[in-house]
């Protein structure tokens, strides 16, 4: 059995020590879970009241900060979808067909949003379904791979931009979860939002992030900043490219137009 005496700690759930495992301990440190849902989170000191509702804010750990997390009923499990229709072995083959093609997957724009229940973020519509806009006889199955990830990847952005709402520009993004072994993905998603992105040694960021918040508790380490400065190893980093950015600026009006456009049939 245990130890008596040995201390007992209560960590926040696995999001929120997902978080604190990939480095998020001050305003505007961002992460993606890019998990079977898309978790998207950025900490922030100030928390607003009358915004339109989107997303959780939680209380979790370094004083004063708040993480506002934003988990979608579809990530990569969409990317599971498209390997099953088309016959793929893995997900590593989904990133090597979206990386032969360009930016924009030659006018093929996607709505990720296939939940039998809708989408809850950074919106609520329990009626939210997926489309694939622009498909032509000229589109091959290289274009939907990369038309998924950019729609995937829009997402993100768009999460980013609710939370920042209420917090500092975020500055830098974690990845983690199955989706980061995507180099492919990792650097997408660097080009859609603009930020740099990077991803840690850790495999089990949720159980670094509870090791952290253990430390901080028994007084092993003086603080979460300090913890994860020691503790959170960066393995590598993709930085946007200033040309590929752009273009996902107008992409990102284009997704969010085709989305308006199709809200009525919902």
């Amino acid at each position: 059995g245990l130890t008596s005496g040995l201390p007992v700690v209560m960590a926040p759930y696995d999001v929120v020590t997902t978080a604190i495992g990939v480095g998020v301990v001050q305003d505007g440190q961002a992460c993606s879970i890019l998990g079977t849902t898309l978790c998207t989170e950025v900490g922030t000191t100030s928390i607003q009241l009358d915004a339109t509702p989107s997303g959780l804010t939680l209380p979790f750990g370094p004083p004063g900060l708040y993480l506002r997390s934003f988990p979608t009923l579809a990530g990569s499990e969409v990317i599971h979808w498209y390997i099953k229709q088309f016959g793929l072995r893995d997900p590593s083959e989904v990133g090597l067909l979206a990386g032969e093609i360009a930016p924009g997957a030659n006018g093929l724009c996607f709505l990720p949003y296939l939940s039998p229940a809708g989408e809850r973020v950074p919106f609520l519509n329990t009626g939210a379904r997926g489309s694939l806009f622009g498909l032509s006889f000229e589109h091959n199955r290289r274009h939907i791979a990369r038309a998924i990830l950019e729609g995937l990847s829009l997402v993100i952005r768009e999460c980013l931009q609710t939370a920042q709402q209420a917090s500092s520009v975020s500055t830098i993004c974690g990845l983690c979860g199955g989706g980061a072994n995507s180099e492919v993905w990792c650097q997408l998603i660097a080009d859609v939002t603009g930020t740099p992105t990077f991803r840690t040694l850790d495999q089990e960021v949720g159980a670094k992030g509870a090791l952290i918040v253990g430390l901080v508790a028994v007084g092993q380490e003086p603080n979460f900043g300090d913890a994860a400065r020691r503790l959170v190893q960066v393995r590598d980093e993709f930085e946007p490219d200033a040309d590929r950015h752009s273009r996902y600026d107008e992409l990102f009006e284009q997704f969010i137009g085709v989305r308006e456009s199709t809200l009525p049939i919902w």
